[in-house]
């Protein structure tokens, strides 16, 4: 895990939440997602939540209403409570970061997502010693700036992405939607690239770290060949979903 190395972030698409095909009775976050992004070579996005249990399983919402079908939160449960669930009534069941590690073995790169989870204690802790010993190509990201804020602290091997928007949509105090729009808490994630909503590129700033300071910068996320060639210039590489990009 060098964060030196990041040749990868630039070079292969990245695959959200997996190369998934929910008409094809593939859903987001599954094994066979991951299987089907390893099969083209892209790298994998994932995202992760901590359990009540401190197991870290690949999961995108924080309850299960979407994706399972039981409005419960993933917090509140333990892996074996997960382990009843399917995904989209598919048979795929909500994987553990552990076994994608192992499925994945560094056929290709993996970008993890982050949550907050402030009722978790040592939420990050239990995430990082998952990842400690992983062999492949990875990084982490959030839109939380304090969370990593702490990997740069605690797991400073690990590289680490911005997550960020314009949050035009998102309910939120106006100073604190300044901020992140705008990047103003990097000082507390010092991260080693940006992943910003291609939906808000181009964006001066995000202009000016590219150029004067060569910030790599991931646009997402893009859903046809029409927006891809749109954002183009203004980002090193995207993370993609529902088409195959050119």
């Amino acid at each position: 895990m060098n964060h030196q190395l990041m040749s990868w972030l630039t070079s292969m698409p990245i695959a959200h939440r997996g190369l998934y095909d929910e008409e094809n009775a593939i859903p987001e976050n599954s094994m066979t997602a991951f299987e089907k992004a390893i099969e083209h070579n892209y790298a994998i996005e994932l995202d992760v939540y901590v359990t009540l249990s401190h197991e870290v399983v690949v999961f995108h919402d924080p309850t299960l209403r979407r994706m399972c079908g039981v409005d419960k939160r993933v917090e509140s449960l333990t892996k074996e409570n997960l382990a009843r669930y399917q995904l989209l009534r598919t048979g795929e069941r909500i994987p553990l970061l552990k076994d994608v590690l192992r499925l994945v073995r560094g056929r290709v790169p993996l970008l993890i997502e982050i949550k907050r989870q402030p009722w978790i204690k040592n939420a990050n802790m239990v995430i990082l010693n998952t990842l400690l010993g992983y062999k492949g190509e990875m990084a982490v990201q959030s839109f939380d700036p304090f969370v990593l804020g702490w990997f740069a602290r605690k797991g400073p091997m690990v590289t680490r992405g911005q997550l960020a928007s314009d949050f035009r949509s998102e309910k939120m105090h106006w100073l604190l939607k300044y901020l992140l729009c705008n990047l103003k808490l990097n000082f507390i994630s010092k991260p080693h690239f940006l992943a910003y909503d291609a939906k808000a590129l181009p964006k001066r700033h995000i202009e000016r770290r590219r150029k004067k300071n060569g910030m790599i910068v991931l646009g997402w996320t893009v859903a046809d060949q029409a927006e891809l060639n749109r954002i183009k210039p203004h980002c090193d590489n995207i993370i993609f979903e529902r088409f195959r990009p050119g």
